[in-house]
């Protein structure tokens, strides 16, 4: 018994290295094989623009990537399409490099247009990342799992950051600037409810169109926030707080935050003693310096301290003058 599993896992071993073989150096059959599995993407890429492009060239460039995907084929895809798993499409990422074998006139300087009118600088703006972030459904159209385009929002991002342009014309071709508003996430910021869907985007894009002073019309406030506005917040909420609430819910943003309720309802004086724990408790530090609790404290705990702030006289907090 012994001997007769040893030659059927030798047999086992032989098929596995034959398949994998047979993966990595006949890529058109390869093709044939994942249509028994993915077939509605491999349908998709030869009514496209790579129907003469194997899948391997894609998904498996160079030999090193071939070897690993000829085992990922025979140890998992095969036994698992045997056993009858569900079949679903296509997931793995396709490197940059597999895309560049033949396209790699996009990286030559200059802008260059598609088909949907975007000018874009490769050389400038790809020069890393996944080809597939903006491209995905190239080869395998509406076949294709996860369907991703260029995103605006992401484009203005950098070119603000880095002083560039950010004229309408510069990067699109040919149309209007309604039309823009019709596609992507401006379509729901700026459609008919834009008054309370607007902060869905990204509000670093509202420049793009914008002027700086066009959103504190009617927040009150900078918006985007600046990059301190965590720590200074407190006047601007004091001053208007109904300014706050237009954005932010009290109960889960501040309070959330705060760890205590904000601003303090009234009477919070009297009975805040239940809510900090300490001098040193964070969340009252956030917002208060230990000073102030001494001097409020020590006047009651020590009646020379308050005759003196009464008399207009150096008080004593904290031990110190």
């Amino acid at each position: 018994m012994r001997k007769v599993g040893s030659m059927f896992l030798v047999a086992a071993l032989v098929v596995v290295i034959a398949a994998m073989i047979a993966v990595a150096v006949t890529p058109r059959s390869v093709t044939w094989a994942c249509a028994t599995c993915h077939s509605k993407t491999v349908t998709a890429t030869v009514k496209g623009s790579h129907a003469s492009t194997n899948c391997l060239a894609c998904h498996a460039p160079g030999a090193a990537s071939r070897v690993g995907f000829a085992w990922t084929v025979t140890t998992g895809m095969l036994p698992a399409s045997l056993a009858g798993a569900a079949r679903t499409t296509p997931s793995s990422n396709v490197g940059r490099t597999a895309c560049l074998d033949c396209h790699a006139s996009v990286m030559k300087p200059g802008v260059s247009s598609g088909s949907s009118g975007l000018r874009i600088n490769h050389r400038e703006c790809a020069a890393t990342g996944s080809c597939s972030a903006c491209h995905s459904s190239t080869a395998h159209g509406s076949a294709t799992k996860w369907i991703r385009e260029p995103i605006m929002e992401e484009c203005t991002s950098c070119h603000a950051d880095n002083n560039a342009t950010l004229a309408c014309d510069s990067c699109h071709k040919g149309k209007q600037k309604r039309d823009r508003l019709k596609a992507g996430p401006w379509q729901i910021t700026h459609g008919p409810k834009w008054v309370t869907a607007h902060g869905m985007g990204d509000t670093k894009s509202c420049k793009t169109c914008h002027p700086t002073d066009y959103c504190k019309r009617c927040h009150k406030v900078e918006v985007p926030h600046p990059a301190d506005f965590g720590t200074t917040h407190g006047k601007a909420a004091i001053k208007d707080r109904q300014a706050c609430q237009q954005c932010h819910k009290r109960t889960v943003f501040c309070d959330s935050c705060h760890g205590v309720r904000m601003p303090h309802p009234s009477g919070f004086l009297k009975v805040h003693s239940s809510a900090a724990t300490g001098l040193d408790d964070v969340k009252c530090a956030r917002c208060h310096l230990e000073a102030d609790c001494a001097y409020c404290h020590e006047r009651h705990v020590h009646p020379g301290n308050a005759a003196a702030a009464a008399a207009g006289q150096p008080r004593r907090i904290g031990g110190r003058k």
